[in-house]
């Protein structure tokens, strides 16, 4: 969407004030917020507010063995 374009409001709700013309109704869209650790920040956009978020936190050993598995055999 072009974040520099993009108006938030985070309190009381995490949510859309401003959309760049072409992206719709700001009350269209979802935001979830993600936790990225204390040195950074994230979030979640999409634009169907039906859609149901599952967040999970994964061990780096689950990533590791996603990216390298062990070879069988």
């Amino acid at each position: 969407l072009g974040v520099q374009r993009c108006q938030l409001e985070h309190h009381p709700d995490f949510r859309y004030t401003y959309l760049p013309e072409g992206c719709g109704d700001p009350a269209d869209w979802a935001l979830y917020r993600v936790d990225c650790g204390e040195r950074f920040s994230g979030a979640l956009a999409i634009k169907d507010r039906s859609c149901k978020v599952i967040y999970r936190v994964l061990s780096r050993k689950w990533l590791f063995d996603l990216y390298f598995p062990v070879a069988v055999g």
